[in-house]
């Protein structure tokens, strides 16, 4: 697999596809208790769709899209924090979630062109919380 570019607003981070898309299908599953908001229900598909691609690159969870207010940004960080509460996570998951965090509160300052040494890296092969990856 490939590696795709996470981006929201001008900065971003890249990822191995197989962490990606396991990221997307666990931001897909997860419930937290409440209402949902239509705007989280409708990402839900969309990362769904992604994550089940099956190909290599271009995976994106379209977050300056779905994320187009600092309100909707605050619910979903507080969402990532309800998924990193979960038994089942990788470890690369988990940095995973650590970098989309950062990423959402502006502390990430990566490009497409800066140095991938913060890239998330592991054993291969891996096997996900919902699958296994070559």
């Amino acid at each position: 697999m490939g590696n795709s570019f996470v981006d929201f607003k001008e900065n971003g981070f890249w990822s191995w596809d197989g962490y990606l898309c396991d990221l997307l299908a666990v931001l897909a599953t997860t419930r937290v208790n409440g209402l949902e908001p239509a705007w989280l229900t409708e990402a839900r598909e969309h990362w769904r769709g992604e994550a089940s691609k099956g190909i290599c690159g271009w995976i994106s969870p379209n977050l300056s899209e779905i994320l187009n207010s600092e309100e909707r940004v605050q619910i979903f960080l507080g969402f990532i924090d309800a998924v990193k509460s979960r038994a089942d996570l990788t470890s690369e998951l988990t940095q995973s979630l650590e970098l989309l965090g950062a990423l959402l509160k502006g502390e990430l300052a990566t490009n497409e062109s800066s140095s991938t040494d913060y890239m998330v890296s592991g054993t291969f092969p891996y096997r996900g919380v919902t699958g296994t990856y070559p």
